[in-house]
């Protein structure tokens, strides 16, 4: 996508108010014929990914693999808060892995500088290790949902194609680093 952007004459299109009208006016559409209350936005940071589960397409996928321009990110943030749309919480996931995102710390403390925004994930636990445990714990991220498809070591291996050990270390140390912290948040859905 931000190659995309970057070729003429996409360049000299994106950056246009007549380009931001119409793209307003056809998320106000989207928004009317949606039946949810809460307005929500999904933004793919990276398509990157450490696991290949049976059950995805990923696989397939014929894009490039890559990582979102933070410039780019910004503009989608503040062009979703600044549309008074209802936006009241962002989803940081897609195809991807969010931490293989060296940004994603980053990208979740500027939604929680913009306001009081909700912020969630998706994510595998294959690399929430120590580190990235304590980055997203002060972070201000609001929940993580955690991909855990398969409940012994032979199935998960199998479905997922990553370490099981290593990712039910890295899931449960996660939910010990949170209680400790005596924090409730980040909500933590399995």
């Amino acid at each position: 996508m931000a190659k995309l952007i970057t070729y003429k004459p996409f360049c000299y299109i994106v950056n246009t108010k007549l380009y931001n009208y119409f793209y307003k006016k056809h998320i106000e559409k989207c928004i009317k014929e949606t039946e949810r209350s809460q307005v929500y936005v999904d933004i793919e940071t990276t398509n990157a990914c450490n696991a290949d589960c049976l059950m995805c397409p990923h696989s397939n996928m014929k894009r490039k693999i890559s990582f979102m321009d933070f410039n780019i990110f910004k503009k989608i943030v503040d062009s979703a808060i600044e549309s008074n749309l209802g936006v009241k919480e962002f989803v940081l996931s897609g195809f991807g892995e969010p931490f293989l995102d060296k940004l994603i710390f980053e990208r979740i403390s500027y939604i929680k500088s913009k306001g009081n925004y909700y912020v969630k994930l998706f994510s595998n636990a294959g690399l929430l290790d120590k580190e990235k445990t304590a980055k997203a714990l002060s972070s201000g991220l609001d929940e993580i949902v955690i991909s855990f498809n398969g409940i012994t070591k032979e199935t998960y291996e199998k479905v997922m194609k990553i370490n099981f050990e290593k990712s039910f270390a890295n899931f449960t140390n996660f939910i010990d680093e949170r209680n400790k912290s005596g924090k409730k948040t980040p909500r933590i859905v399995l």
